[in-house]
């Protein structure tokens, strides 16, 4: 979400919920591959592969977006 704070500052809201949802999911999961490697290794204990985590962060990521999206086009043209 910081991501999306940081491209509505440089563009419109618009612009960032889309980058929030289908750019933020692969710096997330650079950025946790960097930051937390050895996690990796309980995901997996767990049974949930790299490609799983990331179809169901991306499911996640469109869920929330899509709502806020809407808030937020309505909220732009009110005011």
């Amino acid at each position: 979400m910081a991501f999306t704070a940081v491209c509505a500052s440089f563009s419109n809201i618009i612009w960032a919920m889309l980058v929030f949802v289908f750019l933020g999911i692969f710096i997330g999961f650079w950025s946790f591959q960097i930051l937390h490697k050895s996690k990796w290794y309980f995901y997996h204990n767990l049974g949930l592969t790299k490609l799983k985590l990331f179809k169901t962060s991306f499911f996640i990521n469109l869920l929330v977006a899509i709502p806020l999206a809407f808030v937020a086009t309505v909220l732009y043209i009110l005011f």
